[in-house]
């Protein structure tokens, strides 16, 4: 029960934010001018505004998050792309330092840390779309294949 709990309520959820906070980050970097981060789903617990950035968390904290960018005129295909590998890389990243703090001490909790992460890297990075929804690997494959097969004559 520990460990579901931890995962819902902890994990999950610091590794949401912070891999949609990536993504916001970068869209800051190519100078989005309304970035929009939502962790969870539901009635809004908190809302807070902080130059660009506007940041809600709902109460079912553990159901998902999304970012929400724009900028006049809109971010090139590249742009998208980048945006969109900073949140598996942030996930990369926090795998990496969750095996250092594991090898630091040896913890499940970590481990699950570890897990988590090492999941939504790997699905955020496969190429799908759902109705209007792409996933970043979905935005990074079509980056990459216009990229390769756009005619430049």
């Amino acid at each position: 029960m520990d460990f579901f709990v931890i995962l819902v309520f902890i994990i999950a959820p610091l590794s949401l934010f912070l891999h949609e906070l990536a993504h916001g980050i970068v869209a800051y970097f190519f100078q989005s001018s309304y970035i929009y981060i939502q962790l969870g789903v539901g009635p809004s617990l908190l809302k807070q505004k902080h130059g660009v950035f506007r940041i809600s968390i709902c109460l079912y904290i553990f159901l998902g998050a999304l970012v929400a960018y724009e900028r006049d005129p809109e971010h090139t295909m590249y742009e998208r792309a980048v945006i969109s590998i900073a949140g598996p890389f942030i996930n990369a990243f926090l795998v990496l330092l969750g095996f250092v703090m594991y090898y630091v001490v040896d913890h499940p909790y970590i481990s699950l840390f570890i897990a988590f992460n090492i999941w939504i890297t790997t699905v955020n990075l496969i190429p799908f779309k759902f109705a209007n929804k792409k996933s970043d690997g979905y935005v990074i494959a079509e980056a990459l294949w216009n990229r390769v097969f756009s005619s430049n004559k």
